[in-house]
């Protein structure tokens, strides 16, 4: 089995500041790869892509860029493990799910999501504003709410999670393609496109048993998004 752990300071956002250690699977049989990424190994097509989308690229598409693993571990870039069992605890509770993720800490809808974005951009956020103005975050949860199969009681928060080679079998349509499709052509809050996607496309998925933030195996450094 071979698990591939994932993480980006690339372009304009926060240098990587995790701490990872070395993981110890019960099963010796359990390959664990590393990817650190940055903008000396990983440099930016600067006349084309801005350097948060360039991210998403890592986030989303690992399994495009280095296929033939069994799983896909994304964590932010402040995320650490201190602990040798993270990959143990990340393989049991997917268990036979396509993707586990956290629950959203604080809410539970994209429009509660966008509210807020719309509410602090107002406010003159500048962490805000500086990632999210002129996307089309407002046109694309219209168009989701607008959709009559979509019920929108569900928010992820997007900064850790594992996913399955099940999940991108099909290489030509599949969540983490439709991600980054989303991200593309609507905005870059990837929190606001993968509930809806993850609902459209019947995902089997699962959620972690702690908080992203109050959980043992993945630690964040310090919570980045402040209202000064």
């Amino acid at each position: 089995m071979k698990v591939l752990v994932t993480t980006s300071g690339v372009g304009n956002v926060h240098e990587l500041k995790s701490v990872w250690v070395k993981q110890q699977p019960k099963n010796t049989d359990i390959q664990v790869d590393y990817n650190r990424w940055n903008n000396e190994n990983y440099p930016s097509r600067v006349n084309s892509m801005s350097p948060r989308l360039k991210g998403k690229i890592l986030r989303m598409l690992s399994w495009e860029e280095q296929p033939d693993y069994d799983y896909y571990i994304w964590m932010d870039s402040t995320i650490s493990m201190y602990r040798t069992d993270v990959i143990d605890y990340a393989i049991d509770r997917i268990g036979d799910a396509d993707i586990c993720l956290f629950k959203h800490p604080e809410y539970s809808t994209i429009k509660e999501e966008l509210d807020l974005i719309n509410d602090w951009m107002g406010n003159g956020n500048k962490y805000l504003i500086n990632r999210y103005e002129g996307e089309r975050c407002n046109e694309q949860v219209a168009y989701y709410l607008n959709d009559k199969e979509y019920v929108d009681d569900t928010l992820f928060a997007t900064g850790c999670f594992i996913y399955s080679k099940k999940l991108v079998e099909n290489r030509n349509y599949n969540l983490m393609k439709e991600w980054f499709y989303h991200n593309c052509y609507w905005s870059v809050q990837d929190q606001l496109s993968l509930p809806y996607l993850v609902s459209k496309m019947k995902i089997n998925y699962k959620l972690f048993d702690y908080g992203i933030y109050t959980n043992p195996y993945f630690k964040f450094e310090t919570r980045l998004v402040s209202i000064i």
